[in-house]
């Protein structure tokens, strides 16, 4: 039996992941460490008798595991979930962070024996900073039942309405400049289909901005501002169809999500989110006549939207199982083939084992 303990910020994902391996391999039990305090998560790690420490992120859990897996003497390996922070893409982080981030993804990266990216767009976003030549790129699990259990049938006919959903998060710039450009792309959608209703949820530095946005936008009074919300998996139910624009994606767990929900999705050509629609969705062109003519498309030939909705309900049935194999192959290899490792860096080790939880990054670019 071979034991792996996740080190997640994530803990929904890390969550995912283990039950996916415990569920689809025999021969592993996997523990997820999110959230523990990091006296605790070493205490816990120690007495694991692990044969792999995993983690999903370089700035916090990755020096960490990568201390205790030398410790140990057990193998290291890193899931590298975006670009966004570890590259200051956003501009959010002032030198002295940025520089911080940068030293320690450094670290994670090259002492990582194994490397993971969740899209070849976030592999070839990081090599020109980082060591990443080498990652494998796998598949993000995701609660499936969770949002299947409340999917109705997105191509019923509705009296009233058809709606459009969007689920982003709004932190970044990239993905509210992705929901303006689906509101430019529906306005003759608006004009034409009296029918039509669009809604976005999501929370963010931008959220304040969206409601103005809205309250200039031709068709306001049809589109709905819900910011965070809780019941995602309600909201997609009740939805016609997904539409999403990105231009700050690793892979989108939106995405994912809706296709969980058995819905059709419209996605913008950009970024990590060709890799969440994978083959099941359409591809528009991430610009305002993109989306016009990809859910213009969709809300016009019903058997194009039952086609969709039928992709995404058959993808993700499997989804979490082939994400799962994806991780155990290289896991596998690498339990087998644990080799050396140059001496780590003594000051790195002693940043790390003197940080305070309050150093522990929560969400990076997921």
């Amino acid at each position: 039996m071979n034991r792996v303990a996740l080190l997640f910020a994530n803990r929904t994902f890390g969550n995912c992941l283990a039950r996916a391996v415990e569920t689809t391999i025999d021969d592993y039990a996997v523990d997820v460490f999110s959230g523990v305090p990091v006296r605790h998560r070493v205490s816990l790690v120690r007495r694991g008798e692990y044969d792999l420490l995993v983690a999903d992120e370089p700035i916090g859990n990755g020096p960490l595991a990568s201390v205790l897996a030398r410790a140990l003497d057990v193998p290291f390996a890193l899931v590298l979930r975006g670009w966004a922070d570890l590259t200051n893409a956003h501009g959010e982080h002032g030198w002295l962070r940025d520089r911080s981030i940068a030293a320690r993804t450094r670290w994670s990266t090259r002492v990582a024996d194994a490397l993971f990216v969740l899209s070849d767009v976030t592999r070839e976003r990081l090599a020109d900073r980082y060591p990443v030549e080498r990652a494998r790129t796998v598949g993000r699990p995701i609660p499936v039942s969770r949002y299947a259990s409340n999917a109705s049938d997105p191509a019923r006919s509705r009296r009233d309405e058809r709606v459009a959903l969007t689920v982003t998060n709004l932190r970044y710039e990239g993905k509210f400049d992705g929901v303006r450009t689906i509101l430019d792309g529906l306005k003759s959608l608006f004009e034409r289909d009296d029918s039509l209703r669009y809604r976005i949820a999501g929370a963010g530095r931008y959220l304040p901005a969206l409601p103005e946005h809205v309250a200039e936008y031709p068709y306001g009074e049809r589109v709905d501002v819900l910011g965070w919300r809780e019941d995602v998996p309600d909201l997609l139910s009740a939805a016609d169809l997904f539409v999403y624009v990105s231009y700050l994606d690793s892979i989108s767990t939106a995405v994912l999500e809706a296709q969980a929900a058995g819905l059709p999705v419209v996605a913008g050509d950009a970024v990590g989110v060709p890799t969440a629609v994978g083959n099941a969705g359409l591809l528009c062109d991430p610009t305002t006549a993109g989306v016009t003519d990809g859910v213009g498309r969709v809300l016009e030939d019903d058997s194009l939207r039952k086609r969709l909705a039928e992709q995404s309900r058959t993808k993700t049935a499997g989804y979490n199982v082939h994400a799962a194999r994806e991780y155990v192959a290289v896991w596998n290899a690498v339990i087998d083939d644990h080799g050396t490792r140059e001496e780590p860096n003594q000051a790195i080790i002693s940043a790390t084992a003197g940080r305070s939880d309050a150093d522990d990054p929560t969400e990076l670019v997921p």
